[in-house]
């Protein structure tokens, strides 16, 4: 019968897993048939754990050796499958963990009181605990986990190692309380010691998360309030020239008089000509009604002047719209800086951007001079920079927020960026 018990302990671990771990993750859409290959995987692990358990039987040293199979399989399928940011990947699976250890312990507790420690009893007892997130993570806590977590990068390796230790501490007692403590109401303090520091460490997560992404809030707050002081600035500088275009207004038209006055049309065409290409130059230029693009645009404008480039911009966005003024400095803003850049390296710099409102979205595609071909991970082109390449997972992150699509791809020595948010959606403006 040992035997026998630990064979459906074993599957009940590897049906629980797979399909709590399935509903938890978010398939990276290049897999073809996720859920085919997510089965094909835990087959295998079932292949190696449960025999394991079956034919040994279940020892301390088999139990963990079958365990530690089991957990590492787990940990590289869901790492391998898994979309977005690795470091929140391994975030959710140790939380996973955690609580899975958590409940094992529970169940031990419960079946060693009330059904004399039968394996059966404790594997039923804590596959319903698992259940508990196949039905509680999709409905209450993905959204929330996957905003509170959009940003996730540096500096989340201190949550990772504190959900670590954690989960460890919990995993050495659940397997072990149940073998080594006899007394049950030690076994019970205990347990509820370990429930508390579960508990306690969730808020510290949490609250850790709040700080990160106030945090965030804050640069993205000093970001747009950099770029609307340049951008006062400039509107100064227009002003100053303006004046100075007045006063010197007079001794224009004496210059273009006396032309006349001699006959020497051309060169009083010419001149004037000329005058007129000055005074368009420091014209600020105004590219739609929406300021904080404009004020984007135009930054990238004058950015592209000094190299030499251009920029030509056909766009249509009002004022008003329901996305978040952060997070249009964070879209456009970033993607202009990668198109600025990439560009800036070729013998023809050049931007094009076409935004416009259409079919209640934002569609908008920017299209920009390169040199070389780029390599490619997760959709991204892998940036040349040291520590490179958060300005697009921001932006990824924002229009996955904002239930939008991006395309990024490149076109032979022209990378284009497409992006659709629609505008249906209500968003927290700031």
């Amino acid at each position: 019968m040992g035997n026998w018990a630990e064979l459906y302990r074993g599957i009940c671990l590897i049906i629980s897993h797979s399909v709590s771990l399935y509903l938890m993750s978010q398939p990276r859409p290049e897999i073809k048939h996720p859920l085919r290959q997510w089965v094909f995987s835990y087959l295998l692990m079932g292949i190696v754990v449960c025999p394991l358990l079956f034919f040994v039987g279940f020892t301390l040293f088999s139990g963990i050796v079958a365990y530690l199979l089991l957990f590492i399989g787990l940990f590289l399928t869901f790492l391998w499958l898994n979309a977005g940011s690795r470091y929140r990947s391994v975030f959710l699976f140790f939380i996973y963990v955690t609580f899975f250890m958590l409940s094992a312990a529970v169940a031990n507790f419960l079946g060693g009181i009330f059904f004399d420690g039968s394996t059966v009893a404790i594997a039923s007892i804590r596959t319903l605990f698992t259940i508990t997130v196949i039905v509680v993570y999709p409905l209450k806590l993905e959204k929330p986990f996957l905003r509170a977590t959009d940003n996730i990068d540096k500096g989340w390796g201190v949550l990772i190692a504190f959900e670590l230790v954690s989960s460890i501490a919990i995993s050495v007692f659940a397997f072990t309380g149940a073998f080594f403590i006899g007394n049950n109401s030690i076994y019970l303090i205990l347990l509820m010691i370990f429930t508390i520091i579960f508990i306690a460490s969730f808020f510290v997560v949490i609250k850790m998360v709040s700080m990160l992404n106030n945090r965030m809030s804050m640069r993205l707050i000093m970001a747009q309030q950099v770029l609307l002081e340049n951008e006062l600035e400039a509107e100064k500088e227009f002003v100053s020239s303006a004046r100075r275009f007045r006063h010197d207004m007079r001794k224009h038209n004496e210059v273009v008089l006396s032309y006349l006055e001699e006959g020497k049309t051309e060169e009083a065409m010419s001149y004037l000509r000329e005058y007129d290409g000055m005074i368009k130059s420091s014209f600020a230029s105004g590219f739609c009604a929406n300021s904080i693009l404009n004020a984007i645009l135009k930054m990238t404008e004058r950015r592209c002047l000094v190299v030499g480039g251009r920029l030509t911009a056909r766009v249509a966005v009002p004022e008003v719209l329901t996305i978040s003024r952060t997070d249009m400095v964070v879209i456009f803003g970033n993607l202009l800086e990668n198109a600025y850049e990439a560009c800036a390296k070729t013998d023809d710099p050049w931007i094009e951007v076409n935004a416009a409102v259409k079919n209640d979205s934002l569609q908008f595609e920017i299209r920009n001079s390169m040199e070389g071909c780029l390599s490619w991970r997760d959709d991204l082109p892998l940036s040349t920079k040291n520590n490179g390449g958060t300005g697009l997972r921001n932006v990824e992150a924002v229009i996955r927020r904002c239930n939008g699509m991006m395309s990024l791809n490149q076109d032979g020595q022209v990378f284009v960026s497409r992006v659709i948010i629609p505008l249906d959606q209500k968003q927290d403006m700031p």
